[in-house]
């Protein structure tokens, strides 16, 4: 029975490092590159963006610069524009037309 023990404390073992180094050696690998990869860009204030030129510009008419965007005026002015202080709520109306209805009825009564 101590062998039986040995045996697979032994076989448990090696079958967990055989695992581990099918697993270590395909899926557990690591990219590492060899370079880096990119295009660099001249923005002109940084030394590892510089080229050894300046590229010109191909055609022969060189771009004419844009006219500053005009300020947009309000189509309307402050003397057209109409505001109300104090909106009178839909409940207000029903409650003075209830008001004159009884009013009314109170008359034609007293008549």
């Amino acid at each position: 029975m101590n062998n039986d023990k040995i045996y697979s404390f032994l076989g448990t073992v090696v079958f967990h490092l055989l695992v581990l180094l099918i697993l270590g050696f395909t899926v557990l690998r690591t990219f590492v590159p060899e370079e880096e990869e990119g295009i660099l860009v001249n923005f002109g204030n940084v030394n590892i963006a510089s080229g050894t030129f300046e590229p010109q510009y191909t055609e022969s008419v060189l771009p004419q610069p844009t006219p500053p965007p005009v300020p947009l005026q309000p189509s309307v002015s402050r003397e057209d524009i109409v505001t109300q202080d104090m909106e009178e709520s839909v409940a207000v109306e029903e409650a003075r037309k209830r008001e004159e209805r009884i009013e009314t009825e109170r008359r034609r009564s007293e008549e």
